[in-house]
């Protein structure tokens, strides 16, 4: 997203790992994992995943 290394970066990816942060949580203190069919777990990491491969393959060039 050509964010350079500061905040703004650092909130983008902490902004899409907070479900998963919180769902993890939550499975410590209650001892069950409950996902629903959308949930912030894995769409959350697959918000990354995508951030981080999508300029892998296309290049830097691709958030222009």
């Amino acid at each position: 997203m050509r964010l350079g290394n500061g905040l703004a970066t650092y909130f983008c990816y902490v902004a899409a790992s907070v479900g998963f942060f919180n769902t993890t949580l939550e499975e410590y203190y209650t001892h069950v994992m409950y996902l629903p069919a959308l949930n912030g777990a894995t769409e959350g990491i697959l918000i990354v995943s995508g951030f981080i491969l999508l300029p892998a393959y296309y290049g830097i060039e691709f958030w222009n």
